[in-house]
């Protein structure tokens, strides 16, 4: 279920985020000083970490394809553990983790809010099969493709 992060904000005493721009920077630096270390199950070369300060739903997104042999549980608790080792606000007022997973992966969302900043997250948490059925599912459609020709094709 997505929550309403500005009601959330507003609720915990903030109309809006304070400084995002500096928010999401250091962030963006201790996430990627956190999870690409040498135990990482993530594959470095891969990941992604993208600044969007003025999105709420999230400022911060990660895109995390893991390396082979590793599977999404494994990669969600490696997050998870330095989530909450590195990366969490000390005392947060609100903190809200969501969890949702699909053939394409596993996405974590985060909310944290403090005294005075918050940010929110989406970490994307891919492994081999999901990064397969990803490209097998995006193989299969063409924009520009004619849907005319796709609906007959698919009626016969």
């Amino acid at each position: 279920m997505q929550l309403d992060y500005l009601k959330i904000l507003n609720d915990c005493g903030l109309p809006e985020v304070p400084d995002p721009e500096n928010t999401t920077l250091a962030f963006c630096h201790e996430i990627n000083n956190t999870l690409f270390d040498d135990d990482s199950p993530f594959d470095v070369k891969q990941s992604m970490v993208i600044e969007l300060p003025s999105n709420l739903n999230y400022m911060i997104q990660c895109s995390l394809p893991l390396k082979s042999g590793i599977a999404t549980e494994d990669g969600v608790r490696y997050l998870m553990s330095k989530w909450y080792e590195c990366l969490a606000y000390q005392n947060p007022k609100f903190e809200s983790v969501q969890r949702t997973s699909s053939c394409f992966g596993t996405d974590v969302r985060i909310l944290t809010i403090t005294v005075g900043s918050a940010c929110s997250f989406l970490f994307s948490v891919t492994d081999e099969a999901a990064q397969n059925f990803e490209d097998e599912f995006i193989d299969g459609y063409s924009p520009v493709d004619d849907p005319d020709s796709l609906l007959k094709r698919l009626q016969q």
